[in-house]
């Protein structure tokens, strides 16, 4: 229950951090310029955020269908730093549904959000994260997963820099009383001071937890076991790797 509880409270947050469509005009000022219908797009996974270190200008993800059956979909993706005022496109990244992940079936993608936080790839430069956070449909196997990736403006076009990083994962298997097994990785991602190819590496921190749970008489009894394992993600060939 706690855990439940501590899920919905990030989803809230989440929610907070990225402006629907339905709420912004500015969006409809980046629909226009791409000569994109609302109704060409998945409306409920559109987000917006203001970028605080250039507070004239926002992030706008636009995720437009590639494919759309009854069980599945998929997304071209969109990514754009927008004037706040004009809402005229600063930078661009686009990216086809059939190679960007951007899709949905047994596994839902259920939300797309934008991370602001100062992501210093390099001195001087701030880039900025995609998230998508993934949940499965079955219930005695559940799974979750979210993806990061990080992005920097470059001009009139935004490179990506890291692409689809498994950040969190959570999968198991149970008999949906108590007995059971679960597996839960977190990866934290930081900065170093050394540097390849210009970039700064990336520290991965990774807190990996194992929980089996049994039935002792009448209680549910869980045994958990955790460790925390480091890499390192270095800049080569135009990819953090």
């Amino acid at each position: 229950m706690k855990r439940c509880i501590a899920c919905l409270i990030i989803a809230l947050s989440l929610l907070a951090g990225n402006s629907s469509y339905g709420q912004s005009a500015l969006v409809a000022k980046v629909l226009a310029q791409l000569q994109i219908e609302s109704n060409q797009c998945n409306e409920e996974l559109i987000a917006e955020k203001p970028l605080p270190y250039h507070k004239e200008l926002s992030v706008v993800v636009i995720p437009k269908y590639n494919e759309k059956e009854e069980e599945f979909f998929s997304l071209d993706s969109y990514i754009l730093v927008v004037n706040n005022q004009s809402g005229k496109i600063i930078s661009k990244y686009f990216e086809e549904g059939t190679t960007n992940g951007w899709t949905s079936d047994a596994v839902r993608l259920e939300s797309i959000f934008i991370d602001t936080a100062p992501y210093k790839v390099k001195a001087g430069v701030n880039a900025f994260a995609i998230k998508l956070a993934f949940r499965g449909s079955s219930n005695p196997n559940p799974y979750s997963s979210e993806l990061i990736s990080i992005f920097e403006p470059r001009g009139a076009k935004i490179k990506c820099l890291l692409k689809n990083f498994d950040s969190e994962t959570s999968t198991g298997e149970w008999d949906m009383h108590c007995a059971g097994e679960f597996n839960e990785e977190v990866k934290t991602l930081s900065f170093s001071k050394t540097v390849s190819q210009g970039y700064y590496n990336i520290i991965v921190k990774n807190k990996i937890r194992h929980i089996v749970s049994t039935k002792v008489n009448d209680d549910c009894k869980k045994k958990i076991t955790s460790k925390t394992t480091t890499k390192i993600l270095r800049f080569k060939n135009g990819m953090y790797q």
